[in-house]
């Protein structure tokens, strides 16, 4: 009897899992991928992916994969980076491959640039239409070309920490880029020159091995997020001058990718990578963010990318994705159902212009959860399914609605409550 039980619970647990799983859906791109790089100046969903075997090429927002360039041997290629018809391959111990003509042929593009595990590429322009390609190297630093990656000179004036990894620049395109390279140990170097000159930027940076950032412009103010190892996520909203730590909802403190929805939107979302495949959220810029179900609980994510409607990840099992849009109700698999019925108060309240909604069912029920204005108005419907024994959480969204009193309430079987948020403008 007791072999029985236990048979059930973990079949149960199997189920469950499989639920959440299933909502990143696997790619035909199966081999390790840390490098993801959509095509941003095309009217289409071009999308390239670097892999330990070669770069491959979507068109159709990552569900299937051509093979632009194939290698010999095993080289890792480590990061991407596009503009026009050019594409630019860091590898490991294979230097630097480029392409002029979307992929269609390829050639080394190492002169002066040494070939040992290049982490970074970043194209930078100015508001002249001068471009400058930079290179992170893993034990060389910075180097740069102003001729499209046909020689390259050493840019280190500044960096004691020759152990970089990658690059986000602020501003391209105008006549004050700035740029950011994340170093191994040392925090976070800033350029403000085209890379002649770099100071460190780490004021507030309480851990320095950083890896990635992302970055999202919110009602006109720049958001620059940065992703450590060991101490979670940082955000600066002055060009980073000083970094808060934001790690509110999350469990894992290794971050290995981060990205955000593009342009300038009262409410981008967020996306952060940590180890074991775990994927948070954030729709108020890191206030709170949101357990996004585990992209694959077996590997690491090493990149995402926003792909049209899609968000893409790289991962040591190949490329996977799913719809940004989808909503996020989250099981907490940490193996311990709830014992009551609970509808949590909303985090942030009052919030502007999203919260997150958490609510717990000991057994399975049909639930609804439904949000009303002061006038008993219907305004939104979150929830409105069956769902097994476990804790949840939703996230709502009232760009469209206008500063007030809101009211929420869940009907789970006889289960029936009813709470009170603010929304402030």
């Amino acid at each position: 009897m007791k072999d029985y039980l236990l048979f059930l619970i973990i079949i149960y647990l199997l189920l469950a899992s499989s639920e959440i799983y299933s909502q990143w859906m696997s790619t035909s791109l199966t081999e390790i991928t840390p490098a993801l790089a959509p095509k941003y100046d095309t009217a289409g969903t071009d999308l390239y992916a670097g892999t330990f075997r070669g770069i491959y090429k979507s068109s159709d927002s990552g569900v299937n994969w051509d093979t632009l360039w194939a290698v010999q041997t095993d080289t890792l290629v480590y990061c991407l980076a596009t503009a026009n018809d050019w594409i630019f391959a860091g590898t490991k111990n294979g230097g630097l491959i480029r392409s002029s003509n979307n992929g269609q042929n390829w050639s080394l593009s190492s002169n002066g640039l040494p070939s040992f595990n290049i982490r970074g590429v970043e194209i930078v322009a100015n508001n002249l239409g001068d471009t400058t390609l930079f290179a992170a190297t893993f034990g060389g630093g910075i180097f740069k070309s102003t001729d499209f990656a046909s020689n390259w000179l050493p840019a280190n004036n500044g960096i004691s920490n020759l152990y970089l990894l990658s690059f986000i620049t602020l501003g391209n395109g105008t006549s004050d880029p700035q740029i950011f390279v994340a170093s191994n140990g040392d925090g976070i170097y800033k350029s403000t020159d085209l890379g002649n000159s770099w100071f460190t930027s780490n004021n507030g940076l309480n851990h320095l091995d950083v890896r990635v950032f992302a970055s999202n412009i919110t009602s006109g103010v720049t958001n620059l997020f940065a992703g450590t190892h060991n101490g979670g996520m940082y955000l600066s909203t002055n060009g980073g001058d000083s970094w808060t730590q934001i790690n509110n909802g999350v469990i894992s403190n290794w971050i290995w990718a981060l990205t955000s929805t593009p342009g300038d939107s009262s409410a981008p979302i967020v996306f952060a990578g940590s180890d074991l495949g775990g994927c948070y959220r954030t729709t108020n810029n890191g206030l709170l963010w949101e357990d996004y179900g585990p992209v694959d609980p077996n590997t690491n994510n090493y990149v995402f990318a926003i792909n049209g409607d899609y968000i893409l990840a790289g991962t040591q099992d190949g490329v996977l994705r799913r719809l940004i849009d989808e909503t996020s109700d989250i099981i907490n698999l940490n193996n311990n159902l709830p014992g009551v019925f609970t509808l949590n108060q909303n985090y942030p309240n009052p919030f502007n212009p999203s919260t997150t909604i958490s609510f717990s069912i000991p057994n399975e029920e049909f639930v609804t959860l439904k949000v009303f204005n002061s006038l008993g108005e219907e305004v939104a419907e979150l929830v409105n399914e069956t769902k097994s024994a476990g804790n949840y959480s939703v996230s709502f969204n009232a760009n469209n609605l206008s500063s007030g009193i809101y009211f929420y309430k869940i009907t789970a079987g006889n289960f029936v409550e009813v709470k009170k948020m603010i929304l402030i403008r």
